[in-house]
C-alpha cells in the first residue's frame, strides 16, 4: 500500500512540474518570446509556422489561445474586422493652409480622419470639408444659447438656434459634447449623409444640402475648391 501511495505521489508530483513548465511557456509565448526547451516537449506535428496548436499528450492536453486572427497595428491589436482600432491612413500635410490657422486645420485633419477610417470616398469627405467651411469656417463653436456649450473648449461663440461645433448642429443631432468634437460631428455628418440615397451622383453642394437642410443652399458650393484643394494637402 506504501509503495502504491509513493507512487500515486510521484506522479502527483511530475503533472504539477509539467503544469509549471506549460505556464511559464504560455507566459513566454504571450510575451513574443522563444519558450526555451519548447521543441523538446513538444510533441510531433505540434511546432509549425507559429505558436503550437497544443501541448501535452491525450487526456486533456493543455491548449494555446488562438491568436491567428490578431494583427498587430500601431494602436495596439486589431481584429480583422477593423473594429477599436485606428485607421490605418492618417490626414498630414501642413500645419497651416492658405487662410486656415493650425486649430483650424486640425479640425480638418479629424474631420478627413474620420472619413478615411469610415471608408468613405473622397467626394464624401470633400462634402464633409465644404459642409464645415461654410457652417463654421472649420471651428468647433459654442452657443451662447446652450450654456453647457461654454463650458467645454471651443473655437468661439455662434448664435444660430441651439447649433454648436463645426457642421453647426443642433442640439437634436446628439450631446452637446459630442457635436462639438470635430471627429463625432464628423462621424454624424458621414453617417446621415450615406443615408442620403444617390448621394454620390449628386452635385457636391446639394448632397451636403441633403444633410443640412440649411436656410441657405448654395452656401456650399462656394467651398468647393478650396476643400478639393485641403483634402489634396492633407492626403499627399
Amino acid at each position: 500500500m506504501l509503495r502504491e501511495l509513493d507512487n500515486r505521489t510521484g506522479t502527483a508530483r511530475n503533472l504539477i512540474k509539467a503544469s509549471d513548465q506549460r505556464a511559464v511557456m504560455l507566459a513566454q509565448l504571450l510575451r513574443g518570446g522563444s519558450p526555451a526547451g519548447s521543441a523538446a516537449m513538444a510533441p510531433a506535428g505540434a511546432m509549425g509556422g507559429g505558436a503550437p496548436a497544443s501541448m501535452g499528450g491525450g487526456g486533456g492536453g493543455f491548449a494555446f489561445p488562438n491568436l491567428s486572427g490578431i494583427t498587430k497595428t500601431g494602436g495596439g491589436y486589431q481584429s480583422p474586422s477593423g473594429a477599436n482600432s485606428s485607421p490605418l491612413t492618417h490626414a498630414g500635410g501642413p500645419s497651416v493652409f492658405q487662410n486656415l490657422n493650425e486649430r483650424q486645420m486640425k479640425v480638418a485633419k479629424a474631420i478627413v480622419n474620420e472619413g478615411l477610417r469610415l471608408g468613405i470616398r473622397p467626394a464624401g469627405i470633400q462634402i464633409a470639408l465644404m459642409t464645415a467651411l461654410a457652417e463654421s469656417q472649420l471651428k468647433s463653436l459654442a452657443n451662447s444659447s446652450v450654456p453647457a456649450s461654454l463650458a467645454i473648449p471651443n473655437d468661439g461663440v455662434g448664435h444660430d438656434h441651439d447649433s454648436v461645433g463645426p457642421f453647426q448642429q443642433r442640439q437634436s443631432w446628439g450631446a452637446t459634447a459630442d457635436l462639438m468634437n470635430p471627429t463625432i460631428s464628423a462621424n454624424k455628418f458621414y453617417t446621415a449623409l450615406l443615408k442620403v440615397h444617390g448621394w454620390e451622383r449628386m452635385d457636391l453642394g446639394q448632397a451636403a444640402q441633403a444633410v443640412q437642410i440649411s436656410a441657405f443652399p448654395d452656401a456650399y458650393n462656394k467651398y468647393r475648391a478650396q476643400a478639393g484643394q485641403l483634402l489634396r494637402a492633407v492626403t499627399a
